[in-house]
């Protein structure tokens, strides 16, 4: 079953979650984080899924980090990265399915729903956060949730508001050397895996990694 749905004021949840070491509070998590990302400001179509998904993500695991350390994020993030790897070489790398901007060309969204949105989303904002630092990364969501809220947006919204976020907020060199990072198109609209190799590398993943390949 669906581990968790979001609803308004409710989320609905698989008895399979609810257990007692809370080793499933990630999905809780997730849900709950829809209330601003999917519910308060929702994603006009299929196409553009990943307003809700991929911010939805980026929330749960700066959550999860709070709670339970950066690292423990990093490495949830670096575990679904390899599911997205391999969802994608299912598809096929230059399958439309595999961009953040998806053409269902009369499909049923459920027979193509893979971690694109959830991952390549999130690392698309991952991304945008080191460019710009994580203090004003939380801004920019705050003025996005104020100024979309109760709305349907598409990718173009979402890229007209944070360009115009960091015009205000940083002076004109910095701000144009910024935005000269981005490559919106190839974020969106391109297939296969992230233009930029996120870094989600950590000392603990590493160590696993290691002792794993030691047996």
């Amino acid at each position: 079953p669906i581990g968790g749905m979001e609803n308004p004021l409710l989320t609905f949840v698989s008895p399979t979650i609810v257990v007692g070491d809370k080793s499933s509070v990630d999905v809780a998590v997730h849900e709950i984080c829809h209330s601003w990302f999917g519910n308060l400001v929702t994603s006009l179509n299929w196409n553009n899924f990943w307003l809700n998904e991929g911010f939805t993500t980026f929330a749960e695991r700066k959550v999860d980090a709070y709670f339970f350390g950066d690292s423990v994020a990093k490495v949830a993030a670096k575990l679904e990265n390899e599911t997205m790897y391999f969802d994608m070489q299912d598809l096929g790398f230059d399958s439309n399915y595999t961009s953040l901007n998806p053409q269902t060309n009369g499909n049923h969204p459920d027979d193509v729903m893979t971690s694109v949105p959830y991952e390549k989303g999130y690392q698309f904002l991952t991304y945008l956060e080191q460019l710009v630092d994580p203090e004003n990364m939380r801004a920019f969501l705050q003025s996005y949730i104020t100024k979309f809220q109760g709305q349907s947006i598409r990718a173009e919204d979402f890229q007209s508001h944070f360009t115009g976020f960091v015009l205000k907020t940083f002076d004109s060199s910095t701000a144009e050397r910024i935005l000269s990072l981005i490559d919106f198109a190839k974020w969106i609209n391109g297939t296969g895996m992230p233009p930029v190799t996120v870094d989600l590398d950590t000392r603990e993943y590493t160590a696993a990694v290691a002792l794993a390949d030691s047996f």
